[in-house]
């Protein structure tokens, strides 16, 4: 029996590339992520942050919270939906990086 590789149509060739770009991303995302709580974990510093908010964001009862910290005297935020049992003005570690604090999770997401 003979295959025709011909005859795949464009439209299918179109459903195939957003398949193959969407599984890209994934795989980017996952490992993008693992490499930063690597290096957050490894070579990052840790430090208490201050939840300033908490929401409710999904239906099945995930909660957004959001922190700030201080680092030499300049406030930086950060958020985290694995924290659900605090409350605002609750306190939490935090890992970030020295040389952009921006960069920052809570320790229950890095560990």
């Amino acid at each position: 029996m003979k295959y025709k590789i011909n005859n795949i149509s464009t439209s299918n060739l179109f459903k195939i590339g957003v398949v193959i770009i969407l599984i890209l991303w994934l795989f980017y995302t996952v490992i993008n992520n693992t490499v930063l709580n690597y290096r957050l974990l490894n070579s990052g510093l840790r430090i208490g942050a201050v939840v300033y908010e908490r929401k409710d964001v999904g239906s099945k009862g995930t909660v957004l919270i959001k922190y700030y910290f201080l680092w030499k005297g300049k406030k930086y935020y950060g958020e985290s939906t694995s924290d659900d049992s605090l409350k605002k003005d609750d306190s939490l570690t935090v890992f970030f990086l020295e040389n952009d604090p921006n960069i920052n999770k809570s320790h229950s997401v890095v560990e």
